[in-house]
């Protein structure tokens, strides 16, 4: 376990610290025993005689976090209260202060008869020294100011984590949706050894993920001419492309885990990925604690991802241009190369892209999805020859639709839905991706619960559900898996697993995004694990009439 300071360095060691801690504590009474103004606790004075003119300026007479306090907990308010009422005019708007490095905090400023407090808007950073300031247009009921203003110091406690820790610092440039710009990037594995240290380029990645506070961010990994560099990250295999996944929807932080592991364990490429705690640098040099991320790896052709034959721009005819091609059914963002098929399907481009791919390659890929949806909408859809099994990898298929029919992932078959094409083979679905909105985390109209199925409708997988021999074959798999690889004790240690990985990151997490919203990393896990409870029940008892009323 690593201790840190505010800006990813290693703190001073205790002793150190208490040393001068100690050395403060003792200026400050010897301030106060001198009668000093800036000393933030005054010694008692009697208020006024009942019945005569009250001139006494009010005294403070309780600070928290008290002057010269340590590892203070990251969501402590500030507060003070004095030895009379206040005139609650006079410090509703500035009565009270805070400041990190110079640059004030901002918060709310809550006043009461007798004190202030300040609500700061996010948390506190981690290791960092704050300096509270109570305003010298303080006053009291009969108009007595505080006169010189009062100031004290306290330091936040120190952060420990056993997870990896991402800091990013772009350089105090705001992190755009496009294009990526050049980021410092340094990578700690869980012991504290560096993992990666050097340039990459950043982009805020994602659809509606964008319009949540917590983004998520898309990396390459640079050298210092912007050109893509290969490495291995937290012991996955080395590439250029890379993925800070959020999370921001799913505060039990487990839904994307426990979807990648569990189609993984079919036997198929999932993203690989590893829990880490991100400090994201909005200034130069000062990184805040943005709480846990994935660092997980991007879909994209690879001998270690999806593994396809390369196609250069010469290989314009068969059995060359018959693969591979990586596609993907999903929403469109600017610039984004695609296609669209006579009965509306829109597929993008992901390898080759849009800007790389030859005119022969589209025009091939394109007639091959068209001669599929022909022969899945056609009379002879379920023969082996003319029908759709003579383009569409069955099993595949079948394993794609397991996968997100139980976790009852809505954007399957509509957004989110890669497939690959290698050369002279078949379509095949997937890679499964994006799981965060599934298992039960839907708010109204019932689409959350753990009954009743999903996907019976929608493109291409409505006609695969008309084939009983597709239907039979789904029921066949889903057996042969709960026997094995997906049962209840499989599945609870994929749970496990995370869960413990997460530690304390989980409850740090929720600290820093969801105050006051109910939701927390403890009982947003324990409902997904009742879900599943329920979900694997009801599937297991109702699988041989799938998508029957």
């Amino acid at each position: 376990m690593v201790s840190y300071g505010p800006w990813g360095l290693p703190s001073e060691s205790n002793l150190g610290r208490c040393s001068k801690i100690s050395f403060f504590l003792s200026v400050l009474a010897c301030l106060s025993a001198c009668g000093a103004a800036e000393a933030p606790m005054g010694s008692a004075v009697p208020p006024p005689i009942s019945g005569g003119a009250d001139t006494l300026a009010p005294r403070l007479q309780n600070a928290s976090p008290a002057a010269g306090a340590v590892e203070v907990p990251v969501t402590a308010e500030v507060s003070v209260v004095f030895d009379e009422n206040l005139d609650e005019a006079t410090t509703r708007l500035r009565g009270l202060r805070l400041f990190r490095g110079g640059a004030e905090v901002t918060g709310q400023i809550l006043a009461s008869p007798a004190g202030v407090t300040f609500r700061p808007l996010e948390t506190l950073e981690y290791g960092s020294e704050y300096e509270a300031v109570v305003g010298g247009g303080v006053s009291d009921l009969a108009g007595n100011p505080l006169g010189s203003e009062l100031r004290w110091s306290f330091r936040v406690e120190t952060f420990l984590s056993d997870l990896p820790l991402v800091f990013l610092d772009p350089q105090g440039v705001t992190i755009p949706d496009d294009p990526k710009i050049p980021a410092r990037l340094r990578l700690e594995a869980g012991d504290g050894g560096v993992d990666y240290e050097g340039w990459a380029g950043v982009e805020i990645r994602g659809h509606s993920s964008q319009t949540a506070p917590k983004k998520q961010y898309g990396f390459e990994t640079w050298d210092e001419f912007q050109d893509e560099v290969e490495v291995e990250l937290l012991g996955m295999p080395e590439e250029s492309d890379w993925i800070l996944q959020g999370n921001y929807f799913d505060a039990s932080l487990l839904r994307n885990y426990f979807a990648l592991e569990l189609s993984r364990a079919t036997g198929r490429y999932a993203p690989r990925l590893r829990f880490a705690e991100l400090f994201l640098a909005l200034a130069p040099g000062d990184p805040r604690y943005w709480g846990v991320y994935a660092v997980m790896e991007k879909i994209k052709r690879d001998a270690n991802r999806v593994s396809l034959k390369k196609l250069e721009p010469e290989d314009n005819a068969e059995p060359e241009v018959t693969g591979g091609y990586l596609l993907a059914m999903d929403k469109l963002n600017p610039g984004d190369l695609f296609f669209e098929t006579a009965r509306g399907t829109l597929l993008l481009y992901e390898y080759p892209k849009g800007e790389d791919i030859t005119a022969d390659q589209a025009a091939w890929i394109q007639g091959y999805i068209e001669d599929f949806e022909a022969a899945l909408e056609g009379p002879d859809f379920r023969d082996p020859v003319l029908g759709y099994r003579n383009f569409l990898d069955l099993e595949s298929a079948v394993d794609f639709f397991l996968v997100n029919e139980l976790l009852k992932n809505v954007d399957a078959f509509a957004f989110s839905t890669f497939m690959s094409k290698e050369r002279g083979g078949k379509l095949r679905l997937g890679p499964v991706w994006d799981f965060d909105l599934a298992m039960g985390n839907l708010l109204g109209g019932g689409l959350g619960a753990p009954e009743g199925w999903q996907l019976c409708a929608g493109r291409w997988i409505g006609r695969l559900l008309e084939d009983p021999d597709f239907v039979a074959a789904v029921a066949a798999r889903y057996r042969e898996l709960r026997s094995g690889a997906w049962s209840d004790a499989a599945m609870a240690a994929i749970l496990d697993e995370a869960t413990e990985a997460l530690g304390e990151a989980g409850p740090r997490n929720d600290r820093r995004w969801y105050r006051g919203q109910g939701l927390t990393f403890e009982s947003r896990g324990a409902e997904l694990r009742a879900w599943l409870t329920a979900r694997l029940a009801w599937v297991d008892s109702s699988v041989e009439n799938l998508c029957l009323p």
